[in-house]
């Protein structure tokens, strides 16, 4: 079933917002030059398969951009994972440990949390433990529906890595700086 928001929590100026959200990233990967394919509704509405390359791609530019952020140099840093999906989308947890990995060039630790019942997908609370400093990361269940959308591109799994990396991050997660 797909996700859909309360009332009461949704007003319509953030529900306006978000479809005015995924019509830019729509048309950001589409005037890209690509064709595309008509989506199946279980892959772009209900977000059950997506490839696992293009979630740890999503999972790595959240790690990087969130390590950026928190400017720590080559300190290690802490992953704490809270899963509102499902086991499905553990390529991501993977992902975003890979690219603080890269950004840090230090193990990374990890802990990983389920919420079923949560209106996003997941979240990423990145701390680095040296000083304190955190950032909590909120992925969107829209990004689920950009990623089928560039599934269903007839282009080269490259090129569909790098359309996820041209979308704006906005449509798909949004951090917070905690401490």
């Amino acid at each position: 079933m797909p996700y859909r928001p309360s009332l009461t929590s949704t007003s319509r100026r953030d529900f306006l917002l978000v479809g005015a959200r995924l019509s830019a990233a729509g048309a950001v990967v589409l005037s890209s030059g690509f064709t595309y394919a008509a989506a199946t509704p279980t892959t772009a509405s209900h977000g059950a398969i997506v490839e696992r390359d293009l979630l740890a791609a999503l999972g790595e530019r959240i790690g990087l951009e969130a390590a950026t952020m928190l400017d720590t140099g080559h300190t290690p840093l802490h992953l704490g994972f809270i899963d509102a999906a499902s086991s499905d989308i553990q390529a991501l947890e993977d992902g975003i440990a890979h690219g603080l990995g890269l950004a840090c060039c230090a193990e990374v630790g990890r802990t990983h949390w389920d919420a079923p019942a949560a209106p996003i997908l997941a979240a990423a609370i990145v701390s680095e433990p040296a000083s304190g400093r955190k950032l909590v990361v909120e992925i969107e269940r829209t990004a689920l529906s950009l990623i089928g959308m560039i599934e269903d591109t007839r282009i080269s799994p490259i090129a569909r890595k790098q359309s996820l990396w041209n979308v704006p991050a906005d449509n798909l997660y949004r951090i917070r700086r905690v401490v």
